[in-house]
């Protein structure tokens, strides 16, 4: 079986946490080999916006710690930039010799046991690319809602060009031989092989005040604004020749 190694990230993220480690813990219970290494840290551009760490966050993840879910875990770390954070995630990985780095968002990307195990079906039958994309479902304003076609890198592979040496940028990762992942093979996993939920724009109005803000702080822009209530950003679809994402309504038959 493949050794994968999860590298998890994540900062005041108590909201959905339990659930995002479930499937995790369930596949090492059922002893798959998957070593976790958990990073609390704050973004250098969120903390400039006054954000602060959360105890509850740091309970939950030292609970798993101690009880042996949780492999390596890093608290109460940063300000620093995203890549940085990862990499603190990243190296005890590397020394434990894994196969495969799947980075895992704490915050609000949550896997099934089927999605994990169908994924890693798909790139045990891949082994000569590099890294792989997978599909989100990503959710938008409540539970009911989302739309199609975020598709971010979140697998790469460690036993190709001499094995990964870093997160050169926020998620983008670089090889020992000077491979980076712009010039590498990659493919995106089919929606039928899994469509994996992601809460990244619902939750509290902290929280997604928090998000703009910090879209607005890295990228001197965001897809969304936040007045009374979090709201598509008409002016950021206009200045960029897009049309609003489709919005879809789950099946809840």
């Amino acid at each position: 079986m493949l050794k994968i190694g999860l590298n998890c990230l994540g900062f005041n993220c108590e909201e959905h946490l339990e659930n995002v480690l479930h499937p995790w813990i369930i596949l090492k219970q059922e002893k798959y080999p998957i070593t976790i290494s958990a990073v609390e840290g704050i973004f250098s551009e969120t903390a400039s916006l006054g954000y602060n760490f959360d105890d509850q966050t740091r309970k939950i993840l030292t609970n798993k710690h101690k009880s042996g879910w949780i492999d390596h875990l890093s608290l109460n770390r940063g300000p620093a930039k995203e890549h940085e954070l990862r990499n603190i995630g990243l190296w005890p990985l590397l020394d434990d010799k894994v196969d495969y780095v799947w980075l895992l968002d704490l915050q609000d990307e949550v896997y099934t046991k089927e999605n994990i195990l169908n994924i890693i079906k798909f790139i045990e039958n891949s082994k000569f690319i590099d890294f792989f994309h997978i599909n989100m479902k990503n959710y938008v304003f409540d539970y009911d809602t989302y739309y199609e076609g975020f598709c971010p890198p979140r697998i790469w592979n460690n036993n190709a060009h001499n094995g990964i040496k870093c997160f050169y940028y926020d998620n983008n990762i670089e090889w020992c031989d000077g491979k980076k992942d712009i010039n590498a093979t990659n493919i995106k996993i089919s929606k039928s092989i899994a469509f994996v939920d992601h809460y990244s724009w619902v939750g509290s109005d902290q929280y997604l005040k928090r998000k703009v803000n910090f879209q607005m702080q890295h990228y001197g822009h965001c897809s969304y604004k936040f007045n009374e209530k979090l709201e598509f950003n008409d002016d950021y679809y206009k200045k960029n020749g897009e049309s609003l994402p489709e919005l879809i309504k789950v099946n809840k038959n």
